[in-house]
């Protein structure tokens, strides 16, 4: 196992999908139960859905999807399947991979306003990102999750993500 130095953050390429889709997979899928999803949906291949992952080597230890789409005349982006290996957490992976995802996402589509559904246990690690409680959201795949939000400043971009 290397260290957190080690760890690239960027955008896979189009052959390193498959090993996102695993880990996704076991992190968001296998670990609490649901059904394998182990393709890409048409979400997942959408111009505005920006990948990110942390590879280790070639090894994926962190991954999110950002979906950016307009909504009374802004951007907004969607954080979607965020998984860190379960051998590899409390070492920045997730934090990594949140800070490249949001910068990508607001330079290239301009987004401010982010927004996420998380599990009960992930809360405490997107408040320390910058995000906030906004309710509760419907069930997803059975489970009901905290929606959270963060609006970045265009101006002061590098000191909001």
């Amino acid at each position: 196992m290397s260290n957190a130095e080690t760890i690239t953050v960027r955008q896979p390429q189009p052959d390193e999908m498959p090993a996102v889709l695993v880990l996704r997979n076991l992190v968001l899928n296998q670990s609490v139960g649901h059904p394998d999803q182990t393709e890409l949906s048409t979400s997942d291949l959408k111009a505005s859905t920006v990948h990110v992952a942390a590879f280790d080597g070639d090894h994926v230890v962190g991954t999110a999807r950002f979906d950016a789409h307009e909504e009374n005349g802004d951007t907004v982006c969607l954080v979607r399947r965020v998984a860190t290996d379960p051998t590899r957490r409390r070492q920045g992976i997730g934090a990594r991979v949140m800070q490249c995802g949001e910068s990508i996402v607001h330079e290239r589509f301009g987004a401010r306003h982010f927004v996420l559904h998380a599990r009960e246990e992930a809360v405490p690690f997107y408040e320390s990102l910058g995000y906030t409680l906004t309710g509760k959201t419907a069930m997803h795949d059975g489970d009901e999750n905290w929606e959270m939000t963060k609006m970045i400043s265009s101006a002061n971009r590098e000191d909001n993500i």
